[in-house]
């Protein structure tokens, strides 16, 4: 977590969980800042409309290797469709003419099959491994919030997960968050330390 008592002014803040702005001020202006769980400022913008980008629900890390993933999927992908075509091109002369059908041809068959195979295993590979960081990017764009207790201003950018919202007015009290693609817009939620014997103060 970051947490700062004032405020955070023109600067890249990178948190692997919280950033919060607690103090008398609490303002978040220009810059960006990203973090995996949740920004809580009593204001972020300014009346000056500074540009400011605010990213939560995602990981940094994360993004990299799902697109380096993709990258070896669609090669791993475009060999085994080029063996498969080879081998059907083969299996084609082996059923027109299996007299003049030769070892040498036999064998290629024996190499292009193993090869399909081993393919076809590095690729459902890929595809848990993808399906596995897709899992707990579900999970951090569940957890990505955005709390604004007092304004949030004009050309203020908010991003949760795979999805943006760039504000052209001003909005009082409000918690972002990830739903069905959009960046959704809620009753402010509460800080925890303001929970107190249980309840919530109001």
């Amino acid at each position: 977590d970051v947490v700062v008592q004032e405020g955070i002014l023109h600067s890249q803040v990178d948190a692997g969980g919280k950033v919060v702005c607690d103090g008398r001020r609490a303002q978040i202006v220009g810059g960006v800042i990203r973090a995996k769980k949740e920004v809580r400022a009593r204001i972020i913008g300014s009346s000056a409309y500074t540009a400011t980008e605010i990213t939560v629900g995602t990981d940094p890390r994360v993004l990299k290797q799902q697109e380096e993933l993709k990258v070896i999927q669609k090669d791993t992908d475009e060999k085994l469709t080029r063996t498969k075509k080879t081998l059907a091109t083969l299996a084609a002369r082996k059923k027109a003419d299996p007299e003049s059908f030769t070892p040498e041809q036999q064998e290629q068959v024996t190499r292009h099959e193993d090869a399909a195979q081993k393919l076809a295993a590095r690729l459902e590979e890929i595809n848990q491994e993808m399906a596995k960081l897709d899992e707990y990017m579900n999970q951090l764009s569940s957890q990505g919030k955005v709390h604004v207790e007092r304004e949030i201003f004009p050309n203020v950018t908010v991003s949760v997960r795979n999805a943006s919202q760039s504000f052209s007015d001003t909005y009082r009290a409000v918690t972002l968050s990830y739903e069905n693609g959009v960046v959704k817009f809620n009753k402010l939620e509460k800080a925890e330390k303001e929970e107190t014997g249980g309840r919530r103060r109001r």
